[in-house]
């Protein structure tokens, strides 16, 4: 015991306890990196023509070292978890000294490798928990913001409300510029073409602000984010003569004005372009698609999941095991979400069953301004008897992006332990009592390429108000920060280049099927008046003066109806 207390004294002194933190996270990451090893090399070996080998020198280089860290580990009266870890060691030590002939080396090995890892992770959480008192234990390749610590006081709490933006970070609020602009304005114009073999598309409008003129533009490509610009009318240099514009129609562009500001705002010819209505465009159903390429990254229905960790506990097998049982937790959901029967239920509920009961009776949803939550509660999505992985609610939780993570006791949260290709933002909450008062402190975890978002991060919260307008708030922000991740940007930008290469493509051959009608029927109308003029061709020169006039008035209207032949006079 006085062996004990002198260790945890110890730990105390600032920089002893910086150099046994420094020590026991490299040692924690060299042992992760040797057991990924060892069992590579053994997959590699049963892989060749080699016979498979049991790594018996490797492994036991791990335990031994294994060994070592749990003595750097101050357990704090948890004599029984300590016995239970080296217990455990011994087993391991005793397996890769026995096993050496075993018939399966790759399972043994795989389990053995598996049980080394939940031994490190026991220890690291430990440490942290006692020495460190963290909320989140800090690990490679995550980023954690705010510095709270279990238990660790402030002098006094803001008497203020919080003032929360209800501005969303990271949202292209550009996006709607066609919605609001463009969609179903007859002046609307729609340029489709393509550069070196790579399409694009132009929407373009005249707006009128205090007797002038602007131009409102969209350029897109397939390269993101799209171009979104308004050109005053005196940026124009080439205006168009005022005996091509139609007085009558103010809002009437002739096409030099937008080849004007095509060349000049995005360099590239106009005659790389064919130009279409918007009467077409709404009638062939490229509008609407048009819509939902601009909006394909803006939403307003949010799924989040939210778990609940134990004291003592470090593995997910044993978070998503957890029942619906700790008060705490439910007076947390009823801060931030409005409990609702599902059966029935006729609202957003992020995918749950709403007719069948598979995926529980209860959950919790909530609205902030114009967006609506659903979230998926690991306690309340019913479990499978004998299912140790929780298949059924792991894969809600697994599949969101932002998680809520809630803790009972002082127990460290690892966000490595949660294995998912989309989780990458972890909240984290833990409550504590201050003199008789309700206190809840809050820390954030992101993957690192996730860029940083609001609202900042107040010390504790006091308030329930607050703090459900904080949640929230950090919520809606992370989804939005954590889409502009490589793992969820680089799909997205690959599927709008699919879907925007087909609307420019679709758009493209409705102009040219327009461009060959137009061209077969002004052959057909030639051709008759070639005829006409064939037979009448020894009338008087009054009569030959006015087949000339219907010719030339045919070509006219010929070039009118073509888009591929510009129909204002000034474009060269």
């Amino acid at each position: 015991m006085l062996h004990q207390l002198a260790h945890k004294e110890l730990l105390e002194m600032p920089l002893l306890k910086g150099l046994v933190t420094t020590t026991l996270t490299t040692l924690h990451t060299r042992l992760i990196n040797e057991c990924d090893r060892t069992l590579s090399m053994v997959l590699l070996a049963a892989n060749s023509s080699h016979a498979i080998y049991f790594p018996q020198e490797q492994l036991l280089s791990i335990i031994f070292d294994l060994y070592k860290m749990t003595e750097m580990v101050h357990w704090d009266h948890q004599e029984e978890l300590k016995r239970e870890v080296k217990y455990n060691i011994q087993l391991l030590e005793r397996q890769a000294q026995e096993d050496v002939g075993c018939d399966d080396t790759i399972a043994t090995v795989k389990e053995m490798i598996n049980t080394m890892k939940q031994i490190m992770n026991q220890c690291i959480c430990q440490y942290y928990k006692v020495a460190e008192r963290a909320m989140v234990i800090p690990c490679k390749g995550y980023r954690i913001e705010g510095k709270n610590r279990y238990g660790i006081t402030i002098d006094q709490f803001s008497s203020k409300t919080m003032t929360i933006s209800e501005q969303v970070e990271h949202m292209d609020k550009d996006a709607y510029w066609y919605r609001n602009y463009f969609m179903g304005n007859p002046n609307t114009c729609h340029f489709f073409g393509y550069k070196e073999g790579d399409p694009l598309l132009i929407s373009a409008i005249v707006e009128h602000i205090d007797d002038k003129k602007q131009y409102r533009i969209i350029y897109r490509s397939k390269q993101n984010p799209d171009q979104r610009k308004v050109i005053m009318d005196s940026f124009l240099l080439n205006a168009p003569l005022l005996s091509t514009c139609d007085t009558k129609n103010n809002d009437y562009i002739p096409d030099t004005t937008w080849k004007t500001i095509i060349e000049t705002t995005f360099n590239i010819p106009f005659h790389s372009f064919k130009k279409m209505s918007n009467e077409l465009m709404i009638s062939s159903g490229l509008e609407e698609e048009l819509l939902k390429l601009d909006e394909y990254s803006l939403h307003k229905r949010y799924k989040f999941g939210v778990l609940l960790i134990k004291e003592g506990q470090t593995k997910e097998e044993e978070w998503f095991a957890n029942e619906h049982d700790c008060p705490a937790f439910e007076e947390f959901l009823n801060i931030i979400g409005k409990k609702i029967k599902l059966k029935g239920y006729n609202g957003w509920a992020a995918g749950l069953d709403r007719k069948g009961g598979d995926s529980g009776e209860y959950t919790y949803t909530n609205t902030w301004y114009e967006h609506v939550l659903a979230y998926h509660v690991s306690s309340l999505i019913p479990s499978r008897p004998g299912d140790k992985q929780q298949v059924q609610r792991k894969r809600h939780i697994g599949n969101d992006i932002v998680c809520i993570i809630f803790v009972e006791g002082n127990q460290p949260f690892n966000p490595t332990a949660i294995k998912s290709q989309f989780l990458h933002v972890f909240i984290v909450v833990h409550q504590e009592i201050w003199a008789s008062k309700k206190i809840w402190r809050v820390e954030v975890v992101t993957v690192e390429d996730v860029p940083s978002f609001g609202p900042s991060l107040p010390d504790v919260f006091d308030n329930e108000q607050d703090l459900s307008n904080f949640i929230l708030a950090k919520l809606i922000n992370a989804e939005y920060a954590a889409l502009k991740s490589p793992k969820f940007s680089l799909p997205m930008a690959r599927a709008r280049e699919g879907i925007f290469s087909n609307i420019v493509d679709k758009g493209w051959k409705i102009l040219e099927e327009m461009d060959r009608t137009a061209t077969v029927t002004a052959i057909a109308t030639t051709n008759v008046n070639s005829d006409t003029s064939g037979s009448s061709i020894t009338t008087t020169t009054s009569t030959n003066s006015t087949i000339s006039t219907a010719s030339a008035s045919n070509k006219k209207k010929f070039h009118a109806f073509s888009p591929l032949i510009p129909f204002d006079p000034l474009i060269k």
